[in-house]
């Protein structure tokens, strides 16, 4: 019963017995040949303490997303309690000081070390959701030009696309010169050189947008 849990206990005391079949011996179930070992016994014990129960479905499907090998052996070592932080050490090791060695306020448990401690506060846990922007069709008859523009030490850079309202593009133009301005002075040269492309093309209806 201690095994097998008592629905399954019954079960098994349900099982009629063949008077007429081979005797009945002892075997050790987690063992491929059905004897008894201690090294048998050490696996079987060591399985069921790291979660070769229950929990064995959500360990595979975690053992399975696609990240990083030393992500996975990180959840896995959280998820049991086995990362070294030194309130565990302290607890193997006499006289060891057991204060979180970044901050040094409080013991570092796994909840201080991962959440409370200022110096995990202070590096976001989850990334910023990257928000993508689509393109978006102008009007009938419109011609929509984005620009944009950037500053890197002694140079500025620039680039714009005119496109009409199926998005077929028209033209467009890019450049670097060497220059030390500030950004939005690089901005406002995009915007007039996306002017002079238009000035150029005579498009008279605009949509001008910095991506």
């Amino acid at each position: 019963m201690e095994i097998y849990g008592d629905y399954l206990g019954d079960q098994i005391y349900k099982i009629p017995i063949l008077h007429n079949g081979p005797d009945d011996y002892r075997i050790w179930f987690h063992s491929l040949l059905g004897s008894y070992s201690t090294k048998s016994a050490y696996s079987w014990l060591t399985l069921k303490h790291v979660g070769f129960g229950p929990h064995r479905l959500f360990w595979r499907l975690a053992w399975k997303l696609q990240i990083l090998p030393m992500i996975r052996i990180f959840c896995w070592r959280l998820g049991h309690d086995i990362l070294p932080i030194y309130e565990k050490i302290s607890s193997i090791r006499r006289e060891f000081n057991n204060m979180c060695p970044r901050c040094g306020s409080a013991k570092e448990t796994l909840i201080h070390a991962l959440k409370d401690c200022p110096r995990a506060k202070a590096k976001p846990m989850i990334p910023k959701l990257v928000v993508e922007k689509g393109w978006k069709k102008p009007g009938h008859g419109v011609v929509k030009i984005n620009f944009d523009a950037a500053v890197n030490g002694q140079k500025m850079s620039f680039g714009l696309v005119a496109r009409d309202h199926d998005g077929f593009v028209l033209g467009g133009r890019a450049d670097v010169l060497d220059r030390n301005v500030q950004a939005e002075w690089v901005e406002l040269h995009a915007l007039a050189k996306s002017n002079n492309l238009a000035r150029a093309k005579n498009w008279l209806r605009l949509a001008g947008v910095r991506i």
